[in-house]
């Protein structure tokens, strides 16, 4: 099983820019100045504890912060933080790489990137394993989905500082919320940084690096441009289990939100700032019809678009409609036999209302 995809990106100890500003070059520094120095770096590494060359790295913290939820766009949205452990450090770059619950995700992109980064070479991929490939290794319900990108600086007027104890912001991630997931209450997806748990480095699956985070060398007797870290990734809605063996955790509520919209087809206490407002229909479940009622600005062409469970676009009702209050009458269908659940949205003048839930009676 491989969920790891393309290993390009930010692999090696240090990235350096060529004459050309907008052209990045990436490469790892090795400079022993003799003979003597290189015998005195092999007996380093054979006697040195790992824990007393981790010393000196400095410690970069990650985590995914403020989840939020657009109902029109159906689109979940997590900030990616970062803090320093122990000194100030200025951001280089950063290997993007994290798991997620891929039956209640859909990757979407990275945006509202720090001022001076973005992208390395082109926006970051998810790739998404078999049905059991989240179950094995994170104990999700189906599949794992893997997003694998470089960020990193882009102009150098805008350094991004990290400061011990005090989360910044990077970046955010933008995830598509399947319309089956509509009606959650306590909506708690997980994501996981690609990071061997308790060790501080290296990737979840055999021969990964994983998550890798380089700032920028602040010793000026270094020929090194930047620097490699230790990294710590702070998993979102999941937990790593202290046993050896998979899976490697399994999921934890602790920043939930709720996707479920009122339902309610009592005349609103105001209209929504656009004008657009798409009720509840009535009768929910329904047999033979059911109608659903919405309000329009002005007058104009309008549409109430029907969807299975999947996001799939079973029959949408068009028409030319008056300002105000306009009512549809649905009439069952024998395509209808086949569902109990769907969902339906107004589209009109540009403006694409919230997702609402109807259910059909089964025969």
């Amino acid at each position: 099983m491989n969920l790891a995809g393309s290993s390009d990106g930010m692999a090696g100890h240090s990235l350096t820019f060529n004459d050309n500003p907008k052209v990045i070059h990436m490469k790892t520094h090795f400079f022993i100045p003799n003979f003597r120095a290189a015998l005195a770096l092999i007996a380093l590494a054979i006697v040195a504890p790992l824990s007393l060359l981790a010393q000196d790295k400095a410690q970069i913290l990650t985590r995914f912060h403020n989840p939020v939820y657009d109902p029109v766009s159906r689109t979940y949205a997590v900030d990616v933080e970062m803090t320093s452990g122990q000194s100030q450090e200025t951001l280089f770059g950063l290997n993007t790489r994290f798991y997620y619950d891929a039956t209640k995700l859909e990757f979407l992109a990275l945006d509202q990137f720090a001022a001076g980064y973005g992208y390395l070479h082109e926006a970051p991929k998810a790739y998404v394993g078999n049905d059991v490939s989240g179950v094995q290794i994170f104990n999700f319900g189906r599949a794992a989905g893997y997003v694998n990108g470089g960020v990193q600086q882009l102009d150098d007027r805008f350094p991004f500082v990290l400061i011990p104890g005090q989360w910044k912001k990077l970046f955010r991630a933008t995830f598509k919320v399947p319309m089956f997931m509509q009606d959650e209450t306590e909506f708690c997806p997980g994501l996981v940084w690609d990071l061997k748990p308790f060790t501080g480095g290296g990737g979840l699956l055999p021969g990964g690096d994983g998550l890798v985070v380089t700032v920028m060398e602040s010793d000026r007797s270094s020929r090194a441009e930047t620097k490699p870290t230790v990294v710590n990734g702070e998993p979102f809605n999941w937990q790593y289990r202290r046993l050896e063996g998979l899976p490697y955790g399994e999921p934890v509520s602790k920043e939930c939100i709720s996707l479920a919209q009122t339902t309610s087809t009592d005349e609103p206490t105001h209209t929504a700032a656009d004008g657009y407002v798409l009720f509840q229909n009535q009768p929910n479940p329904f047999d033979e019809q059911t109608s659903i009622e919405f309000i329009l600005p002005y007058a104009q062409q309008a549409k109430i678009q029907l969807y299975g469970v999947q996001g799939e676009l079973l029959e949408i009702v068009d028409g030319y409609y008056e300002a105000g209050r306009n009512k549809v009458l649905l009439q069952r269908k024998p395509w209808m036999d086949r569902v109990t659940v769907m969902y339906y949205q107004l589209v009109a003048g540009g403006n694409v209302a919230p997702v609402r839930k109807m259910n059909v009676v089964n025969r």
